[in-house]
C-alpha cells in the first residue's frame, strides 16, 4: 500500500512533540510491514526539503497552514491515479 500522510511537523522539526513521535513510529512500522509511506509536512528553518528517515519519505513544503495545500497537490500529482 502507498500511504500519503499529512502532519504539521515531522520528527526533525525543533518544535516536534508527542504527536510527531507517534506519527513517525507508526509510519516506521508501516514501512517495516512493506508499505511505502510519504509524509508531507511544513518547513522549518534550515531544513532539508526532502528527507528519508527510517524508510519514511518526508517532504517539507510551506508553513503550518499551507502544507495542507501542498499535500493535496502532491496527492493529485503522484498518488491519485495509483490508488
Amino acid at each position: 500500500m502507498r500511504i500519503l500522510w499529512l502532519n504539521w511537523r515531522d520528527i526533525k522539526n525543533p518544535n516536534a512533540g508527542g504527536a510527531e513521535i507517534m506519527t513517525h513510529q507508526t509510519a516506521k512500522r508501516l514501512v517495516k510491514a512493506g508499505h511505502t509511506v510519504t509524509i508531507i509536512t511544513s518547513k522549518f528553518k534550515n531544513c532539508a526539503h526532502q528527507d528519508t528517515i527510517d524508510g519514511v519519505k518526508i517532504i517539507r513544503k510551506g508553513n503550518l497552514f499551507t502544507c495542507r495545500i501542498f499535500a493535496f497537490l502532491e496527492y493529485q500529482r503522484h498518488f491519485k491515479n495509483n490508488v
